[in-house]
């Protein structure tokens, strides 16, 4: 709502700056009466960045683009674009544990993928870095109809990183759940310890759809790029570009796998169109949204704010168990066991 300090009906107006607030002012140009949007929000904090640059980078970013070629190309300084992606990442993040509540995905894949802030696990061990440089594991869940990412993580191949991915993936599906993922035999007692009765566990030898994103992020993220020099420099710059890539990838990313002219989101029925990023700016920034998650952080949400989910109905697929896993002994006794993979055991 615009507040005045007297009527004005007049629609021809130019901004007028910012209040000591940080709130939009507009100037009537036929009254001359300036006007003050009390709802109007910073999407990008204290950043001076208009907001047609700021998509603009952002675009470039989550396409495969380095910082310093991004910097090449819009003509806006690097430090300024960690920033960017750093604030936008962070409400990203927030916004998807808001978001992501109660879907309906009866098969999903889960996985890790491997990449490193600094430097390489060994160098870091040798050097003495500390835990904020070496080899860092991304832990997603997928659902195997929609292409749509439920649930991820980020931290090391333990038991504490998949604690958090489970946490997550409990809120963000509904109903009863079919999980296969390979080698990582964390993800069996985990997963039956959190989502209870309604998980089932299969262990396979490949996780199709969970590898063919790992491709995308490899090729649309170019700190994941093996042997280049775009990797992160600093854990929470990796975290929240992990964050934003995800949003971006759910809602405005078209996905072929999932339907013909649809995003992830739309083939789960959280949005009727496609976003913009424009649009994914100004739906994580929203105040309310945050500040209701920090209330709601170690339970279990019950409403969704940041967009409206609207249940589009979706013919029941066929059981990926029945296409893709005919004859596979259940393996109960390895899937009880966690097992604790180090630095040392992985082969990179």
């Amino acid at each position: 709502m615009i507040a005045l300090a007297t009527p004005c009906e007049h629609g021809n107006r130019t901004k007028a700056g910012v209040d000591r607030k940080g709130k939009r002012r507009w100037r009537c140009l036929d009254c001359g009466r300036t006007i003050t949007d009390d709802n109007y929000t910073r999407p990008l904090g204290d950043m001076r960045i208009g907001m047609d640059a700021a998509e603009s980078i952002l675009s470039l970013v989550v396409e495969g683009t380095s910082v310093r070629a991004a910097e090449r190309l819009t003509g806006t300084n690097r430090s300024t674009i960690c920033d960017l992606v750093m604030i936008v990442g962070q409400q990203c993040e927030a916004w998807l544990d808001r978001t992501m509540v109660g879907i309906r995905a009866p098969e999903i894949e889960m996985d890790e993928i491997w990449s490193f802030v600094h430097c390489r696990g060994k160098t870091a061990r040798q050097k003495n870095y500390g835990p904020q440089s070496g080899n860092v594991w991304s832990w997603l869940a997928i659902d195997s109809s929609s292409k749509l990412i439920l649930a991820w993580a980020m931290g090391s191949r333990d038991q504490r990183t998949c604690n958090l991915i489970m946490r997550r993936l409990d809120r963000a599906v509904s109903g009863n759940v079919h999980a296969t993922a390979d080698g990582l035999c964390l993800y069996a007692s985990q997963l039956v310890r959190r989502l209870g009765p309604r998980a089932t566990f299969e262990k396979v030898w490949k996780t199709t759809f969970m590898e063919r994103f790992n491709l995308t992020l490899r090729t649309h993220l170019r700190r994941f790029v093996r042997g280049t020099n775009g990797h992160s420099k600093s854990m929470g710059h990796h975290a929240a570009m992990l964050a934003l890539f995800l949003a971006f990838y759910n809602f405005c990313r078209l996905n072929t796998g999932a339907g013909k002219g649809v995003t992830p989101a739309m083939a789960a029925g959280l949005t009727d169109h496609v976003w913009t990023i424009g649009e994914l700016l100004k739906a994580v920034a929203r105040k309310e949204d945050h500040e209701s998650f920090k209330e709601e952080q170690g339970g279990h949400a019950k409403a969704m704010s940041g967009v409206q989910q609207l249940r589009l109905p979706r013919e029941e697929m066929p059981s990926l168990r029945e296409r893709m896993v005919t004859e596979r002994a259940p393996q109960a006794q390895e899937n009880r066991r966690a097992i604790q993979v180090t630095d040392e055991e992985i082969p990179f």
